[in-house]
C-alpha cells in the first residue's frame, strides 16, 4: 500500500511540476540582411519577446529571468521592413536543439532572404559559424 502511495505522490508531483521541467535558456535574435528591421518580436507559447529595431549586422539577446520552460515546439518570428511591409516566419525550435547543453542561447537570425534560422550554443561560448 505504501509503495503504491509512494508511487502516486510521485506520479502527481511530476504532473504538477512537469510544465517547470526544462534546462535555462536565453533568446537571442541577429539581423543578417543588409537592411534595418523593424519591431523585430519572436514570440511562442505565452513569452512575447520584442527587440525592436536591429540594424543589419546586429544581434540582440533576452534572458528568462526566474523561470525555466521547456523550449517550444515552434516559435514565430515576426518584424516589419523598412517600407512597411509586415514579415511573419514559423521555425521549429524544439526538433532542433541538440541534447547535453546545460544554458542554452536559442539564436534566430533573419537571413538575406528573409528567411529565418535558428542556432543553438552554450551560454558563455563564441558564436561560431552559423550551423544548426
Amino acid at each position: 500500500m505504501r509503495r503504491k502511495l509512494r508511487l502516486g505522490l510521485t506520479v502527481l508531483a511530476l504532473l504538477v511540476t512537469g510544465c517547470r521541467l526544462g534546462r535555462p535558456y536565453h533568446v537571442e535574435v541577429g539581423n543578417a540582411t543588409a537592411v534595418e528591421l523593424r519591431s523585430v518580436t519572436v514570440s511562442f507559447g505565452r513569452f512575447r519577446f520584442n527587440f525592436g529595431y536591429l540594424d543589419p549586422g546586429i544581434r540582440a539577446d533576452c534572458r528568462f529571468a526566474n523561470e525555466v520552460e521547456p523550449l517550444p515546439e515552434q516559435a514565430t518570428v515576426s518584424w516589419m521592413t523598412a517600407g512597411g511591409a509586415s514579415i511573419v516566419r514559423h521555425i521549429a525550435v524544439k526538433p532542433r536543439a541538440p541534447s547535453g547543453l546545460t544554458t542554452l542561447v536559442v539564436s534566430f537570425v533573419v537571413e538575406e532572404n528573409m528567411e529565418v534560422s535558428v542556432h543553438f550554443r552554450e551560454q558563455g561560448a563564441a558564436r561560431g559559424p552559423r550551423a544548426e
